[in-house]
């Protein structure tokens, strides 16, 4: 299949589908573009933390970073599976700006036999428009002033970035997306035959006035999609159904083109059909993402502003000659503040029992972790020997707390 000319594809110009996906589309990229000056997602490499709507992770929180990668791989997979490539013709960037490069070619070139002048400008427009693109990929993981003074680093990333964005706009656009794109490359294992679809209503094909080719030349694949019903490289954008509305309108005639599930049959109530949710699998799928989703919404809202792990470490007890026993712990402290966090330490258990290292309180630099020795006591007298239990308590300077639970050794023979 070949990919056509972005100047031989004719969009509708109006439509219900192709105008809300034009709103998709732009807002989709506007928030990718001002997403790393927002603070609404950035890698930030020189303090090596992530910042997640306003939120700022440190490297020893990605656990949570992981889960939202987990939980979006299984929506993009759901998403094939119900709505077929969906994401392709509404959502993926790729597409998106691949649609707004040759839209730009078509309104300043106009036709194929114009002026060079208006070729080299619709390719000046494009190269600007990387340009854009890779300054704005590079603030995903520097800070956005440092382009104000920008390092080596910065220039050589911003060059690379911008030729390969420059090509792909120039030259590569959709041919990328059938034989490429890894995600497009999977839907395809994905799709059954309940899966969404544009095909033919009931047959109307049959009356179509083919001679036309309206719904083909609006798709920047080339795909008929009358030849080709459920065809598992279609972006479902729904450029083709608006086109067949409004010629098929202008003849008095119902669209003969619209999407569907698939072709199998459900035995899944009515009102699930709708939803695309027409078999177990669909439903047990949706089911796990929900669950992922609000676990890790808890886990978001249970995030302390301080944390920290003791971890014995019983092969450096010690026994002292005047029957004193010495514990040692690996503490781990982690300050996920954006402001210096002093913590004060304390132990409870028994009578007796001392917090000998670190002296508190602690002076904890923001979004950093820290591994540090602690060390405990117990005195030589009134002390069973085995394993007691025992609390640490941190408390900051604002007053909040959080107590860990552990174990205090006492061998037989001291």
């Amino acid at each position: 299949m070949g990919i056509p000319d972005a100047l031989s594809v004719r969009p509708p110009k109006d439509g219900l589908f192709h105008r809300w996906r034009r709103i998709t589309q732009s807002a989709v990229l506007l928030l990718l573009l001002l997403a790393p000056f927002l603070e609404i997602l950035r890698f930030d490499l020189a303090s090596e933390q992530l910042v997640l709507v306003g939120t700022r992770f440190s490297m020893g929180e990605l656990g949570v970073v992981y889960g939202l990668l987990l939980l979006g791989m299984f929506l993009l997979i759901a998403a094939a599976i119900l709505y077929g490539r969906l994401w392709c013709g509404w959502v993926c960037p790729q597409t998106s700006l691949s649609e707004l490069a040759a839209e730009l070619e078509r309104q300043i070139i106009r036709r194929h036999h114009a002026r060079p002048w208006r070729r080299w400008a619709a390719r000046a427009t494009i190269l600007l428009l990387s340009a854009l693109l890779a300054a704005s990929m590079v603030s995903y993981f520097v800070k956005p002033a440092d382009f104000l003074a920008p390092t080596v680093v910065i220039w050589v990333s911003f060059t690379i970035l911008w030729a390969m964005v420059a090509a792909n706009l120039l030259w590569v656009r959709h041919h990328f997306c059938p034989g490429l794109c890894p995600y497009g490359i999977l839907q395809s294992l994905f799709q059954d035959d309940h899966t969404m679809g544009v095909t033919p209503i009931d047959g109307r094909e049959i009356g179509c006035f083919s001679g036309c080719k309206g719904c083909s030349q609006c798709c920047f694949l080339g795909i008929d999609i009358r030849r080709h019903p459920f065809d598992t490289l279609c972006f479902n954008c729904g450029d083709c159904i608006d086109a067949s509305r409004s010629l098929e309108g202008r003849r008095g005639l119902p669209p003969i083109l619209g999407f569907r599930f698939g072709a199998g049959e459900s035995k899944m109530p009515y009102w699930l059909q709708r939803l695309g949710l027409s078999d177990f699998k669909r439903l047990g799928g949706t089911t796990v993402i929900l669950v992922l989703a609000g676990f890790l919404t808890l886990q978001l809202g249970q995030r302390q502003e301080f944390d920290f792990q003791l971890a014995p470490r019983f092969d450096e007890l010690e026994a002292l000659e005047n029957g004193s026993v010495v514990n040692h712990y690996s503490l781990l402290l982690a300050n996920r503040r954006t402001e210096p966090l002093r913590l004060a330490l304390a132990v409870e258990g028994f009578i007796g029992l001392e917090l000998d290292d670190p002296s508190t309180p602690l002076l904890l630099s923001p979004l950093t972790e820290t591994r540090i020795d602690l060390i405990l006591s117990s005195p030589a007298q009134g002390i069973k020997a085995g394993a007691h239990a025992i609390r640490v308590k941190g408390q900051d300077e604002r007053g909040l707390s959080l107590v860990r639970f552990t174990r205090f050794f006492v061998p037989t023979k001291r």
